[in-house]
């Protein structure tokens, strides 16, 4: 989970801290760790393809919305896919290319690429393990020497299962929240759910599209504080499934976005284990 203590933003039960970075970093590194600070697991779950609602309903209840966002996004088991990452932070912006491969089964495997798509860093998870690779200096991190390494680069530590969660457009314990109540906007475009975290004692406030009952905005927050905001954008129909093209990432008190927009992605098709399993060679995956 990504979220930070709000008083002392130091370590919490939510499995990521934040300090500041220390010293200089290669910028594959840079680009590995700071373009993965997005924020569970879900119930596998059987999904029907989403076709868009006939007609927008004002008194859906809270329950059925919540169950029918679970649904989607179970429907998602694998992506691969190449990604553009950009991060701003502190009003500094830096771009990357990276090559994504992420499963249901919390494993995910992330390339950062050079200009002729060598492999600059590898961040590999897979059953509870982490490990991430320095291709240029041929030196693998592994657990929490990885955990270590990505702490001082970017002033975080990550829950991996969470992460891999996100890279499959998915909104992080989702399964874990309890349904509050819902509204319509009074123009009728979205609704708005409410719902609660009680393990972590936050809110989440999600605004769904009312015509094809899409998520395409999480806010989670702590009282007063606000924990991260997470985007969907520019969804498209991919194996009758809809899939963002775009997720977002902003964390406030970090004075951060991270946006990561997927080229050409292609869902639930096979990925072998053997590109989840460390050490990560020079080449990227195949990605089609």
């Amino acid at each position: 989970m990504i979220a930070p203590d709000p008083c002392r933003h130091g370590s919490s039960d939510s499995g990521l801290r934040s300090r500041p970075s220390a010293g200089k970093t290669q910028r594959w590194a840079q680009a590995l760790l700071l373009g993965v600070l997005a924020c569970g697991l879900v119930s596998c779950q059987s999904l029907s393809p989403i076709t868009p609602t006939p007609e927008i309903k004002e008194n859906l209840q809270p329950e059925f919305l919540l169950n029918h966002l679970i649904n989607r996004q179970t429907g998602i088991h694998t992506v691969r896919s190449f990604l553009k990452t950009a991060i701003t932070r502190r009003g500094e912006r830096r771009s990357f290319k990276q090559a994504l491969l992420a499963s249901d089964d919390a494993s995910m495997r992330l390339d950062t690429l050079g200009m002729f798509n060598q492999v600059l860093g590898v961040l590999i998870h897979r059953n509870g393990k982490t490990s991430l690779f320095d291709a240029k200096n041929d030196r693998s991190y592994v657990d929490l020497e990885a955990l270590e390494v990505m702490e001082k680069i970017v002033g975080s530590r990550l829950d991996m299962n969470e992460f891999s969660s996100v890279l499959l457009s998915r909104a992080p314990r989702l399964e874990s929240l309890k349904a509050e109540q819902a509204s319509l906007n009074e123009d009728q475009t979205h609704y708005q759910l409410t719902s609660y975290d009680s393990a972590r004692e936050e809110t989440v406030e999600i605004t769904i599209d009312a015509a094809t009952l899409l998520p395409v905005r999480l806010v989670r927050h702590r009282k007063d504080f606000v924990v991260y905001e997470l985007r969907w954008d520019n969804y498209k129909k991919i194996n009758n499934q809809y899939f963002p093209q775009s997720i977002t990432l902003a964390r406030p008190y970090l004075k951060e976005t991270v946006s990561l927009d997927y080229d050409d992605p292609i869902l639930n098709g096979e990925i072998e284990e053997e590109f989840f399993n460390p050490p990560a060679g020079a080449t990227p995956p195949p990605l089609s």
